[in-house]
């Protein structure tokens, strides 16, 4: 008899832990499969923040529920954890201000305790179920575990969020912060095993588009550095064979800042946004969430009434307007190369909507003179300094002979000075616009100058083209025999876009 019991006991832990160890390996898989799908939602900043904290706390409920309903005897909330606890860390994250394992560890026992005894009842009932009348589980376990595992998805994000802002939830607060959000998370869902998976794989669907867009960020970004060390060597078919891929590229871009619910972007912007590193990129992207979620977060210069531009020191400038609740996206100055790099001129960029190209150097200032020379009704130009290598006895006398056939020309200048050499350059571009207005005083109205705070560089023509980029067309005469700088320019014949700068640079 001790034989056969001490037999029968050693089955039974034999048993025992052949379904410990299948408990630990299934909450391994599980909680390895939430960590990728939960990272990939955490890092998609299309989505609006409260979005993606609701799709975290949502995706982790699924997940334990479809856990809890495998035939593990007695899978309490504690067996669980470490799925809730990439949850927790995930919350966090899109918070900003990440928190590790242990600490997310913490805030679930701490609400567990909080809560109280009835949520282990609730485990131990889940238990009994599963082992006594496991063909009821299913009926019970999900809305039970996904309802436990939202509810305390809800009530750590109400934690977290007090504690940025430095206060603290009573218990009887928390309890309720639990209680209703428990009540919350069964109402008008498909409770099912089925239906569980049915969400799942939607979200999987989602997450896999944003990997398959982070994968093609990164093959470009090797592209881009392969291309640009081995330019001079690359035979004819390799550079059609880059040119097509960036073009690809360029169309992926186009589809993902498309879910910027709220944001409209230029199309010129997309081959620069598609040239941005994989670090610049992701810049980028936490700007466009930081205007749509927490504008005051950022250093927003205003340039003019309705222009405004976000400055990333090392990085880029951003220029953006709001209009009836939208942000127009539609001017980008990377630090590397100012604008469109050579890179599009070498494959022969040309946009599919509209007659974009790139201009270097001494083109840039003859697209100036061509504008003075052929312009009908009006040249407009921004230009942040003003100096005498530039306006000339020559230039003067182009101006006045433009001013003379009736066309207006319309000057935006001044940007404020660091330092005395600074101040000592504005104080003389002052001088030549107060000058200038002098000299064409005669004009009337058809000469206008006004001073504003900008660094941006503007050059339009009528209604045909824009020029914009790093080129500053009233104080450099566009001599590279003596200024061997690099300059870069976008010429652009979208008229859309050229009347809304227009509108935003020159209504006065």
């Amino acid at each position: 008899m001790n034989g056969g019991h001490e037999k029968g006991n050693k089955r039974l832990f034999t048993t025992n832990e052949h379904v410990s160890m299948n408990i630990e390996n299934t909450v391994r898989e599980k909680a390895a499969e939430i960590k990728n799908i939960l990272q990939l939602i955490t890092n998609d900043l299309t989505i609006p923040r409260a979005t993606r904290m609701n799709m975290v706390i949502h995706a982790t409920s699924l997940v334990c529920a479809i856990v809890a309903v495998q035939p593990i005897p007695f899978a309490d909330l504690f067996v669980l954890t470490p799925i809730q606890v990439v949850m927790i860390t995930n919350l966090s994250k899109i918070m900003g201000h990440p928190i590790g394992k242990e600490d997310a560890k913490e805030i679930i026992m701490y609400i567990v305790g909080v809560v109280g005894w009835g949520v282990l009842a609730q485990q131990v009932v889940l238990g009994l179920y599963k082992t006594i009348l496991p063909y009821m589980g299913g009926f019970t376990t999900i809305p039970l575990v996904y309802g436990l595992t939202y509810s305390l998805g809800y009530t750590a994000k109400t934690l977290l969020e007090a504690r940025q802002k430095d206060q603290q939830l009573t218990q009887t607060q928390i309890k309720q912060i639990a209680e209703e959000a428990k009540k919350a998370a069964i109402k008008e869902k498909d409770l099912t095993l089925a239906g569980l998976k049915k969400e799942l794989d939607s979200m999987r669907e989602q997450t896999k588009r944003f990997h398959e867009y982070k994968s093609a960020a990164e093959r470009m970004e090797k592209e881009l550095a392969e291309y640009k060390k081995a330019r001079q060597k690359l035979d004819p078919e390799d550079i059609e064979l880059f040119r097509n891929n960036f073009k690809k590229y360029i169309e992926i871009m186009r589809k993902r800042f498309a879910n910027y619910k709220g944001f409209k972007f230029v199309d010129s912007i997309y081959p620069i946004i598609a040239q941005l590193s994989s670090n610049e990129l992701h810049k980028f992207e936490e700007v466009l969430e930081k205007l749509r979620e927490k504008p005051e977060s950022l250093s927003i210069n205003v340039v003019s009434s309705t222009l405004n531009e976000v400055y990333l020191e090392g990085t880029f400038r951003l220029y953006f307007s709001i209009l009836d609740g939208t942000f127009y996206i539609y001017y980008l100055e990377t630090e590397q190369n100012v604008r469109i790099t050579e890179t599009l001129k070498d494959i022969g960029y040309i946009s599919p909507i509209q007659k974009n190209r790139h201009l270097e150097d001494e083109e840039i200032r003859q697209k100036l003179i061509e504008a003075l020379t052929t312009a009908e009704s009006e040249v407009d130009i921004v230009s942040p300094w003003i100096s005498g290598c530039v306006i000339n006895n020559n230039f003067i006398a182009l101006m006045d002979a433009t001013l003379k056939k009736g066309v207006t020309i319309k000057i935006v200048y001044g940007i404020k000075g660091d330092g005395k050499s600074g101040a000592k350059r504005n104080d003389y571009t002052d001088t030549m616009a107060i000058n200038l207005c002098k000299r064409f005083e005669k004009y009337g109205n058809r000469f206008r100058m006004q001073k504003s705070n900008t660094h941006y560089k503007l050059l339009i023509c009528d209604e045909k083209y824009y020029v914009q980029g790093s080129f500053n067309f009233l104080s450099f005469n566009g001599d590279y025999t003596i200024d061997t700088r690099k300059e870069g320019a976008e010429y652009s014949e979208n008229k859309d876009m050229l009347l809304y700068l227009k509108k935003i640079y020159f209504c006065f």
